[in-house]
């Protein structure tokens, strides 16, 4: 399910924040966050993906391997399973707020705990 503009307030009701530009473009359009545009070591392109990743179709995601899911997709190794794990700690806050919400009207994907 695509996300629309009619779909913002309600995200941002259920999270308790308010998105920059720049992230609903990215919500709305896949178009990337600019880097000048991100601040708190990307913090805002970390919650923008995780709620697109988060409201989008796929496979269940594994809280046990964040590695597969998280993004900065060009890190490998140990530096990789480092960053995935500060982006656990991001996203899994995020899914807890669109999960027990009433957010019902938009599918959440599946998480393995």
């Amino acid at each position: 399910m695509k996300i629309t503009e009619k779909d913002i307030p309600n995200i941002e009701k259920v999270l308790g924040l308010k998105l920059c530009e720049h992230q609903i473009n990215y919500l709305l359009n896949g178009e990337e966050i600019p880097k000048e545009m991100q601040t708190g070591s990307e913090a805002e392109k970390r919650v923008a993906y995780s709620i697109k990743l988060l409201l989008s179709e796929g496979t269940t995601l594994n809280l046990n391997k964040p590695e597969q899911f998280a993004d900065q997709w060009a890190l490998e190794g140990e530096e990789r399973l480092f960053y995935a794990k500060k982006f656990k700690r991001e996203f899994i806050p995020i899914w807890s707020k669109l999960h027990s919400s009433d957010f019902r009207w938009f599918p959440i994907r599946n998480v393995w705990i």
